[in-house]
């Protein structure tokens, strides 16, 4: 799944597939002043969590983003996703950066560890699914927001579990390899130098790439590094 990255946004993401095709994905879009975002797994590998796959980017970019809210998609696309009565659930984080203020909005859906926040080095906070998959019940209700203001020298980190288990089996363990990782990592303001790092580190890792990898990287810059479109 290809994005055409933008650089004029503070955004970067990226996946491999551990076969040819595969269920994860990432895509944003800007829309006002609001950048809005998503990272997803689908539940199995190859062309059917594929197939899954492609609906959900279809329906992120057919959604009216302009007149509604993150739990609006997320209630929609559990819906359609229930309908299709099939295995295939969906672990998915959605988002909404404010590009003027830096404040985010964040629903976590699925995956224990969904996201990270790193502040020059030190973590801030693990952001962890407060919802179930979606796809799986006929209705999931209010999804709670994470709220919060995302600093010019800090950046939140996306993944799905398949970087996640190439830190290691255990969750604590996974959790002090990621954390370690980017807190050794040089603080660029450029979001595509650290997913580059990042995917370079994963080759390094002594575990195999049998889970699709995504990673989705919000790293804001200071006043004058970019200009918005």
């Amino acid at each position: 799944m290809l994005v055409q990255q933008d650089n004029t946004l503070p955004i970067c993401g990226r996946t491999s597939s551990a076969r040819h095709v595969g269920g994860d994905f990432y895509d944003y879009l800007k829309t006002g002043n609001r950048l809005v975002f998503c990272l997803g797994d689908v539940a199995g590998k190859g062309i059917p969590a594929a197939l899954i796959m492609g609906f959900c980017i279809s329906a992120f970019r057919a959604f009216d983003w302009q007149e509604n809210s993150l739990n609006q998609f997320a209630s929609m696309l559990n819906s359609l996703l229930y309908k299709l009565d099939s295995d295939r659930f969906l672990a998915i984080t959605i988002g909404c950066l404010a590009l003027d203020t830096n404040h985010i909005s964040l629903l976590c859906c699925g995956h224990s560890d969904s996201a990270l926040v790193m502040q020059s080095g030190q973590k801030l906070r693990w952001y962890l699914a407060v919802s179930p998959p979606l796809g799986i019940f006929s209705s999931i209700g209010d999804i709670p927001a994470y709220t919060f203001i995302l600093d010019d020298d800090s950046w939140l980190v996306m993944i799905t579990d398949g970087i996640s288990e190439a830190f290691g089996v255990e969750i604590t363990e996974q959790r002090q390899g990621i954390e370690d990782y980017f807190r050794h990592s040089p603080p660029d303001h450029l979001p595509n130098l650290l997913i580059d790092r990042l995917f370079s580190h994963l080759q390094e890792l002594p575990a195999c790439a049998h889970d699709d990898r995504t990673a989705l990287i919000i790293r804001p810059k200071a006043k004058g590094d970019f200009a918005l479109s």
